[in-house]
């Protein structure tokens, strides 16, 4: 049989049979529009801090070879500390994407979280993102070791150590895309993802 599809366009913002949510949907996750691209409302809750209790993370399988994931990233969001990203989800995760700061600029941000932590902390240096926008790729290989390196209009720069995917629940480690912000009032923003690639290295 065919491999699962593993690369999407999203278009008209509708994903592809290879993903799934988290837990079970909700309306209004996501915005479809006549063009390509993923375009996730950053849904408001108390569990921004950690993608494992966050219901709208939308996930695939991570393929069992050594690949480059990337996708490309735009932040549509004015709240402080929404944020959106790819992240790499397990018992522990690592994300890497964009965030929104209390000094109304958007930061490419690293983070982390270990199996046993309550929350998520830096895996990188934050960087200022000056369009707040970035190319963000994720390479994964033997022992689901991952490496997080992000583009925001300088060329591809790693960031943190190498990541060590963990399985998750009885499911296996995952891929994730997911748009987020903390608790609040307000339409906290939305995030465009496009171009969702998996190349085999």
């Amino acid at each position: 049989p065919a491999a699962p599809a593993t690369d999407d366009d999203f278009p008209g913002g509708r994903f592809g049979r290879q993903w799934q949510w988290t837990a079970n949907p909700r309306e209004g996750w996501v915005t479809r529009h006549s063009g390509d691209g993923l375009r996730p409302v950053c849904v408001r809750s108390a569990d921004a801090h950690d993608l494992r209790r966050l219901p709208n993370v939308l996930t695939q399988r991570l393929p069992g070879r050594t690949v480059a994931v990337e996708v490309d990233l735009v932040l549509h969001a004015g709240a402080p500390g929404a944020r959106a990203g790819l992240a790499v989800l397990g018992d522990a995760y690592g994300w890497i994407g964009l965030q929104r700061g209390t000094d109304g600029q958007v930061h490419l941000v690293h983070r982390f979280a270990e199996a046993a932590a309550a929350s998520e902390r830096d895996a990188g240096h934050p960087r200022h993102a000056p369009d707040g926008r970035a190319r963000l790729r994720i390479e994964a290989g033997a022992g689901a070791r991952c490496r997080f390196l992000a583009d925001v209009g300088d060329g591809f720069r790693p960031s943190g150590q190498v990541f060590a995917a963990t399985p998750w629940r009885w499911v296996g480690a995952l891929l994730g895309l997911f748009a987020a912000a903390p608790a609040g009032r307000g339409h906290a923003g939305a995030a465009d993802f496009t171009l969702f690639r998996i190349t085999v290295l």
